[in-house]
């Protein structure tokens, strides 16, 4: 539009001098007008670098905010992969007197808690001697072993020498065992219980 208005006052322009050269003053005076009202419209109207920068603005604002997004999605995802590939060093105790009792040939395991701390989850049941023969015996020896697994791997037991399954019971009475294992990741763990004779039972403790 600007330049249509630019070209009726180069024409205006021409038109004056000519005008005045031939002394028509009347045509003269009117293109000079019909020139200033040209050249004013041609002021007030904006130009298309200024059109074209103020584009370029709002395409740059738009491709800056869009790139902010993206690099907030990506560091959420970063996060979510960094926590879900490593345990939370934190301190939980889960009741597992729900999961009710498992009964074997020659044992009773009642599961009581499980705690976690610094990546280690510790394993607490009520065991009781149900031998039919010995008088006494440990847990140990009842030929009962607890396994721990997160995603089908076998968690790493530790020390088991202060876990009390060496202690010797009498038929009948109960003992506390717990038991510590190396958590993988903060997947649900789930406990098997596997016997000499007889089939092996589990649940799942979800951390």
């Amino acid at each position: 539009m600007s330049n249509l208005f630019v070209v009726l006052l180069l024409i205006a322009i021409g038109f004056m001098i000519y005008s005045f050269i031939k002394r028509k003053w009347k045509f003269g005076i009117i293109a000079l007008v019909i020139a200033f009202a040209c050249y004013m419209i041609v002021g007030l109207l904006p130009s298309n670098n200024q059109h074209k920068e103020k584009e370029i603005t709002q395409s740059s604002t738009k491709t800056s905010k869009s790139s902010s997004k993206t690099e907030k999605s990506s560091s959420e995802d970063s996060s979510a992969v960094s926590e879900s590939s490593e345990v939370k060093k934190v301190n939980n105790s889960f009741d597992l007197t729900n999961n009710g009792e498992y009964q074997f040939t020659d044992a009773n395991i009642k599961p009581t808690t499980a705690k976690i701390k610094n990546n280690v989850i510790s394993f607490y049941f009520d065991w009781r001697n149900d031998d039919g023969v010995a008088d006494k015996r440990s847990f140990l020896g009842s030929g009962v072993v607890v396994v721990l697994y997160q995603n089908g791997k076998e968690l790493n037991q530790k020390s088991s020498d202060l876990s009390g399954e060496k202690q010797k019971i009498s038929k009948n009475t109960s003992l506390e065992i717990n038991y510590d294992y190396d958590l993988i990741d903060n997947s649900p763990v789930t406990v098997k219980m596997i016997p000499l004779d007889g089939d092996s039972k589990e649940f799942v403790i979800n951390i």
